[in-house]
């Protein structure tokens, strides 16, 4: 068996936001579709959001779990500091 670390990685971020890309611009295909009647149209329109937002979504992702980090750092220095005081 085959075991993947996938906590807070990039290959984690990258699979979630491919997920939910497809069921997202399959969203925007239908609803475009529904208002053009134009499959072409539909297509180009959902095609170019998936990508945009695919990339977006992952530097959204990476933003955050920085950001997690950061705090956790301040947490962290923040201890020493009372520790020290408390000595």
């Amino acid at each position: 068996m085959i075991k993947v670390n996938l906590t807070n990685s990039h290959i984690e971020s990258i699979l979630k936001a491919i997920s939910w890309r497809i069921i997202a611009s399959a969203t925007t295909f239908s609803v475009t579709y529904a208002v053009t009647k134009d499959m072409t149209t539909s297509t180009i329109i959902s095609s170019f959001e998936m990508l945009i937002k695919l990339v977006i979504y992952y530097l959204h992702e990476r933003f955050w779990l920085f950001i997690i980090k950061v705090i956790e750092r301040i947490s962290i220095k923040n201890r020493k500091i009372l520790e020290t005081i408390s000595k």
